[in-house]
């Protein structure tokens, strides 16, 4: 092998590697072509910037197909990567509103090919869109809407309907006297099906710089500031997607018939830093529980295919974020 192949075949698979991340690059390209003058430096400031990477173990069919008597799939070390973009709409008067794109990879391994004879993983890809409503009523109320629109599927952006979901989060906020908030809504999901979740959420400060947040039923987490640049986080979440497995040649041959479900609850600690006005990085570990996970039939009956292994699985995650200088 000449030192020009060589050259060739590590240019292609840069090349092709560059493709495969281009939404992350594009966020964070445009993240700093966005990057306001540094005035000061404050863990607390609002962030319009966010990549993280979270080295993983993919999750892994546990029922293997019978007719491959004696294959078992191994579970792959794997990454799950996330970027996310904020950028304003309007921000004049007692209104704002402002724009979100997210960007989300990850894998799941166990899936038996038929044309290659053999597991491999799948890349899940999850690309959406947002318009955040925020509006100040009075002195004491709020009010916020998150209007979104998502691809889940194993592609970029995929325009087949199976892949699609529409979700809207309304919620009234109200400032009590202690200084803590109390607010009340609702989340409404369309993809395929229509689904209706309360929430409640409830904010305060409990002295020494600890902070508490809790969304219901989603998430709770605990923060203290260790000084103006720094905190500790501990977090405990609830979260689950939904993949349509598109022209996957998968399963069985069960192909754009199937959609990944997973819902998993996790539980980590983190810490963030200010390391600029502008430039911050955070690190978090933890661990993570499936509740379930497998591939069901796209259809009215919803009937599970394949089952996922359910163990608890630690986590590293890592990420950098760029703030709005207080």
């Amino acid at each position: 092998m000449t030192p020009k192949t060589i050259k060739g075949i590590i240019t292609t698979y840069l090349f092709r590697k560059t493709v495969d991340n281009l939404p992350f690059f594009l966020c964070f390209l445009t993240g700093l072509f966005l990057v306001p003058k540094a005035s000061g430096q404050d863990i607390a400031s609002p962030r319009f910037f966010e990549f993280n990477v979270q080295p993983t173990a993919a999750n892994s069919i546990s029922n293997t197909p019978q007719f491959q008597p004696g294959v078992v799939p191994q579970t792959q070390p794997s990454y799950l990567m996330q970027a996310a973009l904020k950028f304003p709409l309007k921000l004049n008067g007692n209104t704002r509103i402002i724009g979100e794109l997210k960007h989300k990879k990850e894998f799941a391994s166990g899936y038996y090919t038929l044309d290659d004879n053999h597991f491999e993983q799948i890349e899940l890809r999850q690309s959406r869109g947002s318009i955040i409503l925020l509006s100040q009523l009075d002195e004491n109320w709020k009010f916020t809407n998150v209007l979104s629109v998502s691809s889940n599927s194993t592609h970029f952006i995929s325009t087949n309907a199976n892949a699609m979901q529409f979700r809207n989060i309304s919620m009234f906020e109200k400032a009590l006297k202690n200084g803590s908030t109390i607010g009340f809504g609702g989340t409404v999901t369309y993809d395929q099906n229509l689904t209706l979740i309360p929430i409640f959420r409830y904010a305060t400060d409990f002295g020494s710089n600890w902070k508490l947040d809790m969304i219901l039923p989603k998430e709770i987490e605990v923060s203290k500031n260790l000084n103006q640049r720094s905190r500790l986080l501990l977090n405990i979440q609830g979260s689950g997607l939904n993949y349509n497995l598109g022209d996957e040649l998968v399963a069985n041959d069960l192909t754009s018939s199937s959609v990944y479900k997973r819902l998993d609850l996790s539980g980590s600690i983190g810490y963030e830093r200010q390391v600029t006005p502008w430039v911050g990085f955070s690190v978090q570990a933890g661990a993570m529980m499936p509740i379930s996970a497998g591939i069901y039939a796209n259809d009215s009956s919803q009937t599970q295919l394949y089952q996922f292994n359910s163990g608890v699985s630690p986590y590293f995650k890592a990420g950098v974020f760029l703030s709005f200088p207080k």
